[in-house]
């Protein structure tokens, strides 16, 4: 009989084990690195919806049809959206809900579908409580009414 017997090495395990450890930390580190990623992503696309607001507050006074939204009532809004060249959009609305006052909703909406609101208060330039017409036909543009009439929305 031989006094050579079968070893069983322990090097082929260990660096298997090896192997398996790194490929997990490598696998984890990426799943934080897309983390990271996709949390930029989304905050540079609320920065954009942001922007498409304070771009769209200028268009504010000027809604589509002034005349017709002063005889729109309070739950029928005038609607308009204003498309940029990098994907984000503005969307304005206004609804006249009460003789000489209009309230206003700003949205910009993101590339990735992020939202920024904001709302307001704004009056016709021109309107005559003692003229025998319905609305504001003699307006030309909304105004903003007082010093703090455009705000936050609620929900961001």
């Amino acid at each position: 009989m031989s006094v050579l017997r079968l070893r069983r090495g322990i090097a082929l395990p260990m660096a298997l084990l090896v192997l398996v450890a790194l490929a997990l930390l490598s696998a984890l580190a990426l799943t934080d690195a897309l983390q990271v990623s996709r949390a930029a992503t989304l905050a540079e696309d609320e920065a954009r919806a942001r922007a498409a607001v304070l771009q769209g507050i200028d268009g504010l006074g000027n809604p589509p049809d002034l005349a017709w939204l002063c005889l729109q009532p309070p739950m029928h809004p005038v609607e308009a959206v204003e498309r940029f060249a990098d994907g984000r959009r503005v969307e304005r609305r206004w609804w006249a809900v009460a003789p000489g006052v209009v309230r206003v909703e700003l949205v910009g909406v993101g590339m990735h579908g992020a939202r920024h609101r904001r709302l307001g208060w704004m009056r016709p330039d021109t309107i005559d409580a003692a003229e025998p017409w319905v609305g504001c036909p003699r307006a030309t543009r909304l105004l903003p009414a007082g010093t703090d009439w455009l705000g936050g929305h609620p929900e961001g």
